[in-house]
């Protein structure tokens, strides 16, 4: 279950982190509602995992090293039980969090035609 789970966020993550690149809809929107004033709640749902986990041994030839991250089950039920609008979700690296500001959106409500 958690290699489905780390293998669904392989997918999941590269398109979040494209939303936040200064160019499209969604980064000016972002921006836009944060110079209103509104305030995004930090949710950091990952801890990153240390040690033979991040091992080439357990990955393709491909990978030289990763950064593991496993669901922290208490954080996450906090979350579940009182959703938030506006968040920067935090994702643990090496190198530094990465944070991803959301907005939570009803895509069904704008600008939705069906041809057929």
């Amino acid at each position: 279950m958690r290699i489905r789970g780390s293998a669904l966020l392989l997918f999941i993550l590269p398109s979040l982190a494209m939303a936040q690149i200064p160019h499209g809809q969604v980064f000016t929107r972002i921006e836009a509602v944060k110079s209103s004033g509104v305030e995004f709640t930090a949710f950091a749902p990952f801890q990153r995992l240390e040690g033979e986990a991040r091992q080439p041994a357990l990955w393709s030839n491909g990978v030289n090293e990763a950064d593991i991250l496993q669901l922290a089950p208490a954080e996450t039920q906090q979350w579940i039980a009182t959703p938030l609008e506006h968040m920067s979700l935090v994702l643990p690296r090496a190198e530094g969090d990465l944070v991803l500001d959301l907005q939570r959106v009803d895509m069904t409500a704008t600008r939705v035609v069906l041809a057929s």
